[in-house]
């Protein structure tokens, strides 16, 4: 999954408290400081929290740009965050297996609990038979009855979980190394027309296969719709042209890059996809959430706070004389302020 992976070494020593320096805004000259384990120590702190998961890039790759045709138009870059190569087939495996057993597997059949069962008679005496003690051949482990622990059947095992941040690390690896089956399809968001006939041509131009024969996968930014427990389709897929068109085709899902997430079945749905179909502004989406340079999946929300405080600032710059200047124009009295508020709005709207 990380073929051609190129670690890239992260910032040490003064680089990493220059780092730290300009996350918390206080430009450089407060790195020297950080450096020497000064006063600046917290910009340090600070870096090395956001190196707690380093981002690895595995080595670009071009992506086609078709168009609804199936003629190549352009190319677009795949630089997404991997897991290292020693680790990435384990991850990914275990990821997908946990997943896989809270979420697909059926719990709902009936089996006899150990407390349906009579309690029936001691197998065989406590001590001097040389075999292991047993309380009732109602165990489990006789086959008569199964695990006391609902709704897990056969298996007793807890709730399995897996971090947050490992399932983003397994879905952005996934969909990195599908790059040679990934095609980027231009105008696939205006596709306005409920044809299942035209878009499996499509389809066909596009990977050169038989729509069915493979399972594929294809993300949209906008188009997506579900099937109805009761038969049919929910309501709101009919605003979706693009799904109604795809909904009956074997083998072929549609997802959003929204659904590319832990709370979906993003990652399984990236495995099984033997190839990958992506509208260009899907792909931007995408890109911007997981690629290894700045993705926003990988900042904490107080990175991404800070980030949006210092554009603010640049954008507005603050002049502290001039708001000095300004609340000294302000009347003491609060019933004064709502007249002079009242004549200043007068006053800019003339």
């Amino acid at each position: 999954a990380a073929e051609g992976f190129a670690p890239r070494a992260a910032a040490t020593g003064l680089g990493l408290a220059a780092l730290g320096a300009l996350v918390l805004g206080r430009g450089a000259a407060a790195a020297p400081t950080a450096a020497r384990g000064g006063s600046g120590q917290s910009a340090s702190v600070v870096a090395l929290a956001s190196l707690k998961y380093p981002k690895r890039g595995a080595t670009p790759q071009a992506i086609p740009v078709l168009d609804l045709n199936g003629e190549k138009i352009g190319e677009e870059t795949l630089d997404l965050h991997v897991l290292s190569k020693e680790t990435a087939n384990y991850v990914v495996h275990g990821a997908a297996r946990i997943w896989s057993y809270m979420n697909l597997r059926d719990f709902s059949r009936k089996l006899p609990r150990k407390s349906d069962v009579p309690t029936g008679r001691k197998p065989w005496a406590q001590k001097g038979s040389g075999r292991a003690r047993h309380g009732t051949l109602y165990s489990p482990l006789f086959g008569k009855s199964y695990s006391k622990q609902k709704p897990n059947g056969l298996n007793d095992k807890r709730n399995l979980k897996i971090k947050r941040i490992t399932h983003m690390q397994c879905i952005s690896t996934v969909l990195q190394s599908k790059w040679r089956c990934m095609y980027i399809v231009q105008g696939l968001e205006e596709w306005d027309q409920a044809r299942q006939g035209d878009l499996e041509k499509m389809i066909k131009k596009i990977t050169g296969r038989k729509p069915g024969t493979r399972s594929m996968l294809m993300i949209t930014r906008k188009h997506y719709g579900e099937e109805s427990q009761n038969g049919g389709t929910k309501s709101f897929s009919y605003d979706s042209p693009l799904y109604m068109s795809a909904r009956l085709i074997p083998r072929l899902e549609l997802r959003r890059p929204r659904d590319m997430d832990p709370d979906g079945d993003g990652l399984w749905q990236a495995l099984k996809g033997r190839h990958v179909i992506i509208s260009r502004e899907a792909f931007f989406d995408l890109h911007a959430k997981f690629n290894c340079q700045d993705g926003w999946v990988w900042k904490t929300t107080r990175d991404i706070l800070v980030e949006q405080l210092q554009a603010l600032a640049k954008e507005f710059p603050m002049n502290r004389n001039d708001e000095i200047d300004k609340c000294r124009e302000l009347p003491l009295l609060q019933e004064d302020r709502v007249q002079w508020a009242k004549e200043k709005r007068e006053e800019m709207a003339a």
